[in-house]
């Protein structure tokens, strides 16, 4: 895990980002200890779940039918904000990991890592939890088969149940968006971006084929406001599948970092269908997005990896 800035701003007070990266969240040696401040009266805590890796395209001969990769969901949300007071002095961050995106035919995406806050190092007991992203990690995208496969789920929305200090401040979560899944006569489902409620989506499904060698695109991230859409991979009948096109992510326009909460998922690859793989699904931008599917074809694809998850903490 990696604590990606810190910085002060005398209008909103001093902060950090932890990222997941590398090995899974929740296990020794991942949790990152954080001393409150002394000076601090208030403290707000935000995090979002690692999202899921895109599922593989199904590989089979020319003239048979065969689905792209689902697209990984994306990672749910959770904020809380309370009195320093009510903490005690050191607490401890794990920020979870996204994802992997499957190697090929037959393999599903990997599922994301929830993110945690604790009073003890290692201890997701509700009883130690100060907040955790969502209630079950964001799922990967299923592998392609001779059918149409489904998105992966969405992280689930977190509840007081799993953090006896949610009672302490004001606290909320939301839980994240479904991948986009795979078609085999049509092109694959669009994923909207921001339609769950957070500000980051799943990945869309790659592409299938038809017993007739017809070949479609992979499904695009619909954008919404300053976010723009993405076009999914196209399918090429003689291959290979053009591959998904990667999440993207903004920076700040106020401080140099990347700025967190704004980021998509990978779109999904196009299929081939007499000859060459599929195209490799999208690598997920961002944090919390789901990685996209691989495009199905003589060989199937490989589907993009999901986005971490991260804590971000603000005192003032």
């Amino acid at each position: 895990m990696d604590r990606l800035f810190g910085g002060f701003n005398p209008r909103r007070g001093l902060s950090r980002l932890y990222v997941g990266h590398g090995v899974q969240a929740a296990t020794a040696g991942d949790w990152c200890p954080f001393r409150v401040p002394k000076n601090a009266s208030q403290i707000m805590f935000v995090a979002g779940g690692g999202g899921g890796g895109g599922g593989g395209g199904f590989t089979a001969a020319t003239a048979t039918v065969k689905s792209g990769g689902g697209g990984g969901g994306s990672g749910a949300c959770a904020a809380i904000v309370l009195p320093t007071l009510l903490l005690p002095r050191d607490i401890y961050i794990a920020a979870g990991v996204g994802g992997i995106g499957s190697t090929g035919s037959g393999v599903a995406g990997g599922n994301g890592q929830r993110s945690w806050v604790s009073c003890q190092p290692n201890s997701t007991n509700a009883a130690n939890v100060i907040l955790v992203s969502g209630a079950a990690a964001a799922v990967g995208g299923p592998a392609g088969t001779a059918a149409a496969a489904g998105g992966g789920a969405a992280e689930t929305i977190a509840t007081n149940l799993l953090s006896a200090w949610s009672a302490l401040g004001t606290w909320k979560a939301i839980a994240g968006q479904i991948g986009g899944a795979s078609s085999i006569t049509a092109n694959s489902a669009a994923v909207v971006w921001g339609a769950s409620g957070v500000p980051w989506c799943g990945g869309t499904g790659g592409a299938g084929a038809t017993a007739a060698n017809a070949v479609f695109n992979g499904g695009q991230i619909t954008g919404a406001g300053l976010v723009p859409t993405i076009a999914g991979g196209t399918g090429v009948a003689g291959g290979p599948g053009n591959p998904g096109n990667p999440g993207l992510g903004w920076q700040h326009g106020l401080q140099a970092h990347t700025f967190p909460w704004a980021g998509t998922g990978g779109t999904g690859g196009g299929s081939s269908a007499t000859a060459g793989v599929g195209g490799a699904g999208g690598q997920a931008g961002g944090f919390c997005s789901g990685g996209g599917g691989g495009g199905a074809g003589v060989t199937g694809a490989a589907g993009g990896r999901g986005a971490p998850g991260f804590v971000f903490v603000m005192w003032w």
